[in-house]
């Protein structure tokens, strides 16, 4: 009986990481989500100023989320939306309505991928 507390326990320490982690992950993808939506929302009505601080705001927030994020996800991944998002801010500095616009949907669509990577689904389980 006391060979079973100790796994178990660590079993159960594991679920709840794992649930916390999962939470954080998506948490994170939503708000980033959010404001990439309003950064091009910005960019398609020529806000180029709004633009920008939004732009680079959303780095300033990916790069403190990526942090623990970086612990337990993929990492090609995570460089993949960085370069996007650096990408970003550059065009909208210059205010390249076409290559912002076509950049922030390349974020958005990373990051909902990153969500549904990160979600308890059987799919991604097995």
């Amino acid at each position: 009986m006391k060979k079973l507390i100790l796994p178990l326990t660590i079993f159960v320490i594991m679920l709840i990481g794992i649930y916390y982690s999962t939470n954080y992950t998506i948490s994170s993808c939503e708000y980033l989500i959010d404001l990439a939506t309003e950064t091009e929302e910005y960019i398609a009505f020529n806000q180029w100023d709004n633009a920008y601080i939004n732009s680079l705001k959303l780095l300033d927030d990916f790069e403190k989320s990526i942090q623990f994020i970086s612990l337990f996800s993929d990492h090609e991944h995570l460089d993949n939306l960085y370069i996007e998002t650096l990408k970003a801010t550059q065009f909208i500095n210059e205010k390249d309505k076409s290559h912002s616009l076509s950049t922030i949907h390349a974020i958005k669509g990373l990051i909902e991928a990153m969500k549904d990577e990160e979600k308890i689904t059987l799919k991604n389980i097995f």
